[in-house]
């Protein structure tokens, strides 16, 4: 079973696309970031499907922004908000 890492427009609930590592995605947004500014990825949000459980919300707007600019992410897979 493989993992992906899906990357979610929440303004319009369309999967952008589907990555098989979480590198991949994150560089995208750093890609999307980089030619169009934060705002353009300020509803998006990431997730990992590993389909042996449920899908696990990895981050979403700025956190994700910033999750993604780190070199190596130190967050665990999962980013809870209260």
């Amino acid at each position: 079973m493989a993992t992906t890492y899906q990357l979610w427009d929440n303004a319009s609930s369309n999967l952008i696309e589907a990555y098989d590592t979480e590198r991949e995605a994150l560089d995208y947004v750093i890609e999307e970031v980089n030619a169009f500014g934060q705002d353009a990825v300020q509803a998006w949000a990431l997730l990992r499907d590993d389909e042996t459980g449920p899908v696990v919300f990895v981050a979403q707007g700025t956190d994700l922004i910033q999750y993604a600019a780190k070199p190596t992410p130190v967050f665990s897979h999962s980013l809870h908000h209260d």
